[in-house]
């Protein structure tokens, strides 16, 4: 598979002394085939227990809606959207968040 064409979204938010939850969706006007991923760009912990994940939260297809915490992504065909969900907590994280779409 090459990769024909990519979107990147960067993601930045957190909180200090709490949890917080952020997402982001790459939507496709016509089903792909797609490899998509977070990649972690930073943290800044605020306590030592300070946490920061990036997953894939949702993927859609042709046989629906696929819900879950898929980590390091998706590589499927035929999606329609791919969500990405970053959770915090008592730290702020950046990430990118990339879809290639492939063929």
């Amino acid at each position: 598979m090459t990769s024909v064409d990519f979107l990147e979204t960067g993601l930045y938010l957190g909180c200090i002394n709490c949890s917080f939850s952020g997402s982001a969706q790459h939507n496709f006007a016509s089903p792909v085939f797609v490899w998509s991923r977070g990649y972690l760009q930073g943290a800044s912990n605020n306590a030592d227990d300070g946490t920061v994940a990036v997953y894939v939260s949702q993927w859609k297809d042709n046989k629906g809606t696929h819900n879950g915490l898929f980590q390091p992504g998706v590589y499927q065909p035929n999606t329609t959207s791919v969500t990405f969900l970053m959770m915090t907590t008592d730290c702020i994280g950046m990430a990118a968040l990339r879809t290639d779409i492939l063929e």
